[in-house]
C-alpha cells in the first residue's frame, strides 16, 4: 500500500485521494496545469469540464469526423479542425442528429418540438449558481429573437439534486407548467 501520510506524518486527505487513486485529471486544461505544478510527483491529466467527445458526440457525427479528423476520440483539440469539413456534410450530420432528438424529445415528452425551428439546450445539473432562468430575464428580447428566427424552442435536461436552502432549480417551474398541447408556448406566449 502506498504512503498515504505526508506533511511530517499527518494525514492529508488531497494526499490520500492522490496516492490512492488510479487515474488524477482537472476539470479544465488550467486546472490540470495548475495541479501538476502543485503536485509535481503526480500523474495529472486534464480533461475539460470532464467532457470526452468521443461519449458526447451525436451518433450521426462520429463517422464523420472518424473519416476527416483521424485521432478525434483520443485527442479533443484536433477537434479544431472540424472547420475544413465541407459545410454541407456538417449540416446533414446536424440536421440527422437534431431530428432523432426532436424525436426523442416527442416521445418521452409528448412536447409537440418541430425539427425545423431554432432549439436552445441546456443539459446541465439544474442547480441555483447555473443560471437556468438566465435565458429568461429579458423575455422582451427574447420574443425579438424567436420572432427574427422563425420559432424558439428550449430543451431543459438535468436533475436537480436534493433540495436544501438555495439549491436546485426545477426547470419545469421556469415557464409554468401546462398541459402537453400547449408546451410549446410555456415560456413565451403567441405563435412561437
Amino acid at each position: 500500500m502506498p504512503e498515504v501520510v505526508c506533511c511530517e506524518s499527518v494525514l492529508n486527505m488531497t494526499s490520500l485521494a492522490l496516492k490512492l487513486s488510479h487515474y488524477i485529471n482537472g476539470v479544465a486544461k488550467k486546472h490540470g496545469e495548475v495541479a501538476r505544478h502543485m503536485c509535481a510527483h503526480d500523474v495529472i491529466a486534464a480533461i475539460t469540464n470532464g467532457v470526452q467527445a468521443a461519449t458526447w458526440t451525436s451518433p450521426p457525427l462520429p463517422s464523420l469526423f472518424d473519416q476527416s479528423i483521424p485521432g478525434w476520440r483520443e485527442d479533443n483539440v484536433s477537434l479544431r479542425y472540424a472547420l475544413s469539413i465541407p459545410k454541407q456534410d456538417m449540416w446533414n450530420a446536424h440536421r440527422t442528429a437534431k431530428r432523432r432528438m426532436v424525436q426523442d424529445v416527442n416521445r418521452v415528452t409528448q412536447a409537440a418540438m418541430e425539427v425545423d425551428v431554432l432549439t436552445l439546450g441546456f443539459a446541465r445539473r439544474a442547480t441555483a449558481y447555473k443560471r437556468l432562468d438566465l435565458l429568461f430575464q429579458d423575455r422582451e428580447r427574447l420574443q425579438q429573437l424567436a420572432a427574427h428566427a422563425g420559432g424558439l424552442q428550449v430543451i431543459y435536461a438535468g436533475k436537480a439534486p436534493p433540495r436544501a436552502p438555495g439549491e436546485g432549480v426545477d426547470p419545469a417551474h421556469l415557464c409554468g407548467q401546462r398541459p402537453p398541447q400547449k408546451r410549446r408556448q410555456d415560456c413565451l406566449p403567441g405563435p412561437l
